[in-house]
């Protein structure tokens, strides 16, 4: 998913939430080029006067580069003081899923 994902050829998803004033809950992660991503996400909701309700950060990939995640995080808060003051973060917690065997 995202805002730019076509519902139809002519219609976006960024199109459907503007047209239906929805806020947005912007889900991202430490994931190299989250920054990028959420950046450019952002970017697009500021342009299009949509608001943006909550940060999720999602902490799944934490574990694959947890350096990344942190220096993700420090920059992401930093930049939404700056821009996106009322913004609630929200953190997801990485959930150990692995699965006890029965007999």
């Amino acid at each position: 998913g995202g805002l730019m994902v076509p519902l139809t050829e002519e219609f976006l998803t960024i199109d459907y939430i503007q047209t239906h004033n929805y806020p947005v809950i912007l889900v991202t992660s430490g994931r190299l080029g989250s920054i990028n991503h959420t950046l450019l996400s952002l970017e697009l909701l500021k342009l299009r006067g949509v608001q943006l309700y909550a940060i999720a950060f999602n902490h799944a990939d934490n574990s694959k580069d947890p350096l990344i995640a942190e220096d993700t995080i420090a920059y992401l808060k930093q930049y939404l003081q700056r821009d996106f003051a009322d913004t609630t973060w929200v953190d997801i917690p990485a959930l150990n899923l692995a699965l006890s065997s029965h007999k």
